[in-house]
């Protein structure tokens, strides 16, 4: 049995970058209970998880768009339709009576948890 494939650093950064994404949305939920309510909290979660999904496919569509042999057309597609399929999942949410505020500062998850992966990638390391 052949040992699974090592991920590659930059399959590792997007790792950490969606860990770190996922981390922040959770504390900006749980901070926002306490803070705004219920109701405001859950847009901030879905706003959060948005950001995430976001995150994800366009990491994967991207991985295969420019990798070796990888038919680079259909994922051209896919980013495009997530791209459709995120404005359209913001607009089902608003019509559902979500905040629309709320839902931008979840999605503040995505560049907050990209630049603390970053930072905390970029630490030297200790001796």
């Amino acid at each position: 049995m052949a040992p699974p494939p090592r991920e590659t650093s930059l399959e590792l950064g997007v790792t950490s970058a969606l860990r770190a994404v996922i981390v922040v949305g959770l504390l900006m939920t749980l901070g926002t209970v306490s803070w705004l309510g219920v109701k405001f909290a859950g847009g901030v979660a879905l706003g959060a998880l948005l950001g995430a999904l976001n995150l994800w496919v366009l990491a994967h569509a991207v991985r295969r768009i420019f990798g070796a042999g990888a038919s680079s057309a259909r994922w051209s597609l896919i980013a495009a339709v997530k791209f459709l399929a995120l404005l359209l999942c913001a607009y089902w949410f608003m019509r559902a009576g979500v905040a629309v505020l709320a839902m931008m500062v979840g999605f503040g998850a995505l560049p907050l948890g990209i630049v603390i992966s970053q930072l905390r990638s970029a630490q030297p390391s200790r001796l």
